[in-house]
């Protein structure tokens, strides 16, 4: 049956002082050495169409590879904050704190305060969600409002009073995901199929669908104009690559999810195959220690976590013109929250449901284990930051010597956004390129 979820008043003191200790945590481990790195091609991409005019900026977003809400977000940043690289990669630092703050909710609704606590730690200290925190990129925005959307799925299926705003907020997220990553349409089929099984199992089923539907029109609303705007803009192109696996995929998303490691994978597989089996433990104690009215919250999670390996698979399978990337570990980002608090959810339960004493500290070294895990991980990454002369003198030249009507030209494609992050020419983007 649906259930009221109990008020902000019941949480505990203590839970509350842990909860914002986790976030000054996340935030942290995701401002940490954020200047130390240089602009890299993807991110002088963004910052290339961030600082042109919203209508420019929509016209090329229309032939590009993504939607235009991250680089709309990122043109206001940069009007409030500046061009600096700390500055610019603090608004994705931002969401990536919010979405832990989303994953406490998850874990709330799904096992109680400590279930909260622990998704919420796994969310701060894993190295993927850090690693593409630090990015200016869309992948930390669409990540917070695919967690923001599953809370306000899952607000719907166990709440009964006050449901217009959480179906209102479903109806934003989702209309925001996908205008920020085409790729967040995996979000919305997860969490339909989510709604499928939860219509065949709750008695207000109609009063749901209602909501549900508003909320599925609402996003449409939101997103569908773009696509009328792009499809005629939309490009096509013939991506070379070889096919993968589905046990590569597999690998790689294990890998993603728990070291955030992308290479190499078969040298850490023993780490792979116990993070694998903590995941279905933790996973079938959860399900255990869950009641009848918990399982909603189980089963979306359990979709979450299911789904992403399978599309990402399916979506790297070579055809015709529209071949896609190879996989890479920023396309599990949008869905890594779901396992992070299905295992805390798990973890703190154990002891609840421990039949011998020293069976009630396996969680906390369940936990513990991750958490050593994520921080070797993350002690691989941060050395890996480090700045370099990427055409810095090289622009400072320039701009000494330039001259009224004088034209950049380069001659290559491969490093033009990230000259042009350093050089910024009279308008910020008058450059010229020829292949």
């Amino acid at each position: 049956m649906p259930r009221r979820n109990p008020p902000l008043t019941r949480i505990p003191v203590s839970s509350i002082l842990l909860a914002a200790a986790i976030l000054l945590l996340a935030f942290a481990l995701r401002a940490h050495r954020l200047a130390y790195d240089s602009v890299w091609w993807d991110e002088g991409f963004s910052i290339w169409m961030g600082r042109m005019p919203i209508a420019q900026m929509m016209l090329h977003t229309a032939s590009d590879a993504h939607p235009p809400l991250s680089y709309a977000l990122l043109h206001g940043w940069i009007a409030l904050v500046g061009n600096e690289e700390f500055a610019l990669r603090m608004l994705s630092v931002l969401f990536g704190v919010l979405t832990v703050a989303a994953a406490y909710q998850i874990g709330r609704i799904a096992g109680g305060h400590r279930a909260a606590l622990a998704g919420a730690l796994l969310t701060a200290v894993m190295r993927l969600p850090a690693w593409w925190s630090q990015e200016v990129r869309m992948y930390a925005p669409a990540a917070m409002f695919a967690v923001l959307a599953m809370w306000a799925a899952l607000q719907l299926f166990t709440t009964r009073r006050r449901q217009w705003p959480w179906s209102i907020l479903l109806a934003l997220t989702l209309g925001a995901g996908l205008l920020t990553l085409y790729l967040f349409v995996g979000v919305v089929l997860a969490l339909n199929l989510a709604f499928l099984y939860v219509f065949l199992v709750t008695h207000n089923r109609w009063r749901l669908a209602v909501r549900w539907i508003a909320a599925q029109v609402g996003a449409l609303i939101l997103f569908v104009p773009w696509v009328m705007f792009a499809y005629q803009y939309l490009p096509s192109w013939a991506a070379p690559q070889a096919p993968v696996t589905f046990l590569y995929v597999i690998k790689l998303y294990l890998s993603a999810v728990f070291l955030g490691i992308a290479t190499d994978l078969d040298r850490y597989l023993p780490l792979l195959i116990v993070s694998l089996l903590i995941l279905i433990g933790t996973a079938a104690i959860a399900w255990r220690a869950s009641r009848r009215r918990e399982r909603v919250v189980w089963v979306t999670l359990g979709i979450g976590i299911l789904l992403p390996p399978i599309l990402v698979y399916l979506l790297s399978i070579p055809r015709g013109q529209f071949n896609y990337p190879t996989p890479s570990p920023r396309y599990f980002l949008l869905l890594s929250t779901p396992v992070y608090v299905l295992i805390g959810w798990g973890a703190a339960s154990m002891a609840r449901l421990a039949s011998h004493r020293w069976t009630r500290f396996l969680g906390p070294v369940i936990l513990g284990g991750l958490v050593a895990i994520a921080l070797w991980s993350l002690s691989i990454y941060y050395p890996g930051l480090h700045l370099v002369d990427d055409y810095q003198s090289i622009a400072a030249t320039l701009e000494a010597f330039r001259q009224p009507g004088d034209s950049v030209v380069l001659n290559n494609d491969t490093d033009w956004p990230i000259f042009n992050y350093h050089y910024q020419g009279e308008y910020g983007h008058d450059i010229s390129q020829t292949q």
